[in-house]
């Protein structure tokens, strides 16, 4: 399948859009094109618009805000490092999307001759198909996103013990609601017929998709009453390749769930199966509903 990006402008969003457009799209469409919807500080939109199947799409990280905030350091570097390789003159010997996974914290002399090297042994990393490369004596891990797009990004995942489901219900409900009023705009001249809420996983708790829906569990009311999101999918970083992606959960099933008129297809039986536990644990009225 084809990607095509049509804003010209580089959206820190792109890396987590492109895979999943990949993985959403793949066996709808040959050639798909996805655009940056402009920001408006009068109104809140969402992130793109995808033409072919005429969907806005919203893109949110999912993270512990007080233990994962990006250093002032961490981001003078990976900025530095970032302009120097988008103007090397071997990028375009980089065949596909990579993202440079980084230590939270970590620092070195950031002249302009220290960042030149370090981000030549960046590129000749990627281009030799390295997994790692160390600079300057911090590991930098090399992911391979998407084949779609010739580019490096840069971002930073925790391996800290923690609590998916606490995590979600204390930073979901915000997005969420804020996701709801972004994915009611319809881009000028688009017609919008889906709306679609991704959000990216900037820890590692990979098959814990059971912990995320119970901490989204804990936001039922609500998210019941957000009519402008009609499907939300978790996008989870994997360690070598392309990232999984899982529908949480959509409009329409926690409709006919809460009116106990279910309708048992292929998708509402998945979804009824991966919410049974948390739907049993957060109410009485729940219990009634299940049986």
């Amino acid at each position: 399948m084809k990607i095509i990006k049509l804003h010209e402008f580089d959206k820190p969003e792109d890396i987590h859009v492109i895979p999943f457009l990949e993985f959403y799209c793949g066996d709808l469409v040959s050639t798909i094109c996805y655009e940056a919807i402009p920001e408006n500080h009068l109104e809140k939109r969402p992130d793109y618009y995808i033409h072919e199947i005429k969907a806005v799409v919203e893109v949110s990280e999912i993270y512990d805000e007080e233990s994962n905030k990006r250093s002032a350091q961490w981001s003078k570097i990976t900025q530095k490092l970032k302009q120097d390789i988008k103007n090397h003159p071997k990028l375009s010997h980089v065949k596909g999307l990579y993202l440079l996974d980084t230590p939270p914290v970590f620092k070195f002399r950031t002249n302009k001759n220290m960042i030149k090297k370090a981000a030549d042994q960046i590129v000749e990393a990627v281009i030799a198909g390295q997994r790692t490369t160390v600079v300057f004596g911090v590991t930098f891990k090399i992911k391979r996103v998407s084949d779609k797009d010739n580019d490096i990004y840069f971002g930073t995942f925790s391996g800290g013990s923690i609590d998916p489901a606490t995590t979600i219900h204390k930073n979901i409900f915000n997005k969420l609601g804020t996701a709801n009023k972004q994915l009611s705009f319809v881009p000028k001249g688009k017609e919008v017929e889906k709306r679609i809420l991704l959000l990216v996983n900037r820890y590692t708790f990979a098959n814990r998709i059971s912990e995320v829906i119970r901490g989204l569990s804990y936001a039922y009311q609500e998210i019941l009453s957000y009519s402008n999101i009609e499907e939300v999918w978790f996008q989870n970083p994997t360690e070598h390749g392309a990232p999984t992606h899982v529908l949480l959960y959509t409009k329409e099933f926690l409709q006919q769930y809460d009116t106990k008129r279910l309708d048992l297809t292929k998708i509402n039986a998945e979804l009824f199966g991966a919410w049974f536990s948390s739907f049993e644990s957060i109410g009485d009225e729940h219990k009634e509903k299940l049986f």
